[in-house]
């Protein structure tokens, strides 16, 4: 199985791209008094790593297998795309390396943090920006 082949490889690297930057990271075992967190608690309880349907992916149980991972992130490098404005970038990508992350944060951070997907929260706070704005309209 997909997990089954992320549990005997005791290394590998990832690319995840998002809007503003790539950002690679290498995954591999926890030690046995490691501090890091899991790559699959960033994913899973932070929320920091979403997935869509929309995005092209062959094999969907792999990417599952390694959003649920429990390796950690021993190295990592974020790098801009090249048409994104560096604050821009800068502003986006600002915040703890997924390296730094340890299990208190993850125990302390998840229970306040907002599950909705990405996209989801964008189209809500859409809908709420406009019927906000319809509002004082109709008042005014």
């Amino acid at each position: 199985t997909a997990e089954e082949r992320v549990a005997v490889t005791p290394e590998f690297e990832l690319s995840i791209r998002n809007v503003c930057g790539e950002r690679w990271v290498r995954l591999a075992e926890p030690l046995p008094d490691e501090w890091r967190t899991s790559f699959g608690d960033i994913c899973k309880r932070l929320h920091l790593v979403h997935v869509d349907g929309a995005s092209t992916c062959g094999d969907w149980a792999m990417v599952a297998a390694v959003l649920s991972s429990p390796k950690v992130v021993i190295e990592e490098r974020l790098e801009p795309l090249e048409d994104v404005d560096r604050g821009l970038f800068n502003a986006f990508m600002n915040g703890p390396h997924f390296s730094e992350l340890t299990s208190e944060t993850v125990d302390r951070m998840a229970p306040v943090l907002n599950p909705t997907p990405p996209l989801e929260s964008a189209k809500l706070l859409g809908r709420r920006a406009l019927l906000g704005g319809a509002s004082i309209f109709g008042a005014g």
